[in-house]
């Protein structure tokens, strides 16, 4: 009788404890849940833009986040699949999710677009349409992919890079990278003399 009793004060103890991590656990879920709901406006952000960062992160606007309104640059690639508005600025890679939906102007090197999006584009190398997407707007690149089962509304334009960096030329962060020196040629090794072997009989 004494052990019965025992175990089940155990129990209850145990009980109590799980129950307390459980509602810890919910005050973490609901907070998540907040900030997931959040609707930010940002003036200007800058995303993995230090030469210390690692240079394969992706930085992510996760689903059920939205900004309204503001503007991005990033030296690495990015990846959408809540809301945005307004201007993109990337060396890299963008990629738009099947859940995201995305209008502005964006300028970067490689761009796939999964879900929605309305605006301009201009992409240095190729802007790929996947299929379900839905584009509204201006695209221009030298290279422009469009999966069967994607929808188009807008323009197309073939634009070499020299067209590209044209484009950059009012965006300062862009720019700077188009406009920087290129490495100088590695030197070139001296031919080697070698000398000269007379046959004999000559002076």
């Amino acid at each position: 009788m004494w052990l019965n009793n025992k175990h089940n004060s155990d129990s209850k103890s145990v009980d109590a404890k799980y129950n307390n991590i459980d509602k810890e656990t919910n005050k973490d879920v609901e907070k998540e849940n907040n900030i997931d709901k959040h609707t930010v406006k940002v003036t200007a952000m800058t995303l993995n833009n230090s030469s210390t960062s690692n240079p394969t992160a992706v930085s992510r606007i996760a689903a059920g986040m939205s900004i309204s309104s503001g503007e991005i640059t990033s030296s690495h690639d990015i990846r959408f699949d809540g809301n945005f508005n307004g201007k993109i600025s990337s060396r890299a890679r963008i990629i738009i999710g099947e859940t995201a939906v995305l209008s502005g102007d964006i300028l970067c090197e490689n761009i796939d677009i999964y879900g929605k999006f309305d605006g301009t584009v201009s992409a240095k190398d190729t802007i790929s349409l996947k299929n379900g997407c839905v584009v509204t707007g201006s695209l221009a690149s030298s290279n422009v992919v469009v999966e069967l089962g994607s929808k188009l509304t807008g323009s197309v334009k073939y634009t070499t890079e020299a067209e590209f960096a044209k484009n950059c030329e009012d965006n300062a962060f862009l720019k700077q990278q188009n406009s920087a020196p290129a490495p100088a040629p590695a030197p070139v090794a001296a031919p080697v003399q070698r000398p000269e072997v007379k046959k004999e009989g000559e002076e």
